[in-house]
């Protein structure tokens, strides 16, 4: 998983993460790589170049294939007198859950996507 931190606003960090798209299939036997495919999820928010709060050419080839899967959030990661070590193990943590909390929505959300039936 690569956490991008973009920026900090009134409510917490905005970061983009990037993490191995899920294996196996959804309820109607279409791998999860061309669920993100043919929803038009396969696509990334960043700007592609070497650049601070940029994606490189390989990440953005892998989402383009399915392979990573993208997501933003928006975590509150501190309280007064934070160390920066105690920041970044907090994002760390909080962005844990929101993957956990995303993929369960995405997989909810898609769960018989690609689903034809002749009747």
């Amino acid at each position: 998983m690569k956490i991008h931190v973009l920026e900090q606003t009134e409510s917490g960090y905005r970061v983009i993460v990037h993490r191995p798209t899920p294996p196996g299939n959804n309820s109607a036997q279409i791998s999860w790589k061309n669920v993100l495919i043919g929803a038009g999820l396969n696509t990334t928010r960043m700007t592609e170049g070497a650049g601070a709060g940029q994606i490189s050419t390989l990440e953005k080839s892998q989402i383009a294939a399915g392979d990573v899967i993208e997501l933003e959030a928006t975590v509150r990661a501190e309280s007064g007198g934070s160390s920066n070590m105690q920041i970044r193990d907090a994002l760390t943590m909080l962005i844990d859950q929101q993957v956990t909390a995303h993929l369960a929505a995405l997989q909810h959300k898609y769960k018989f996507y690609g689903y034809t039936q002749d009747v």
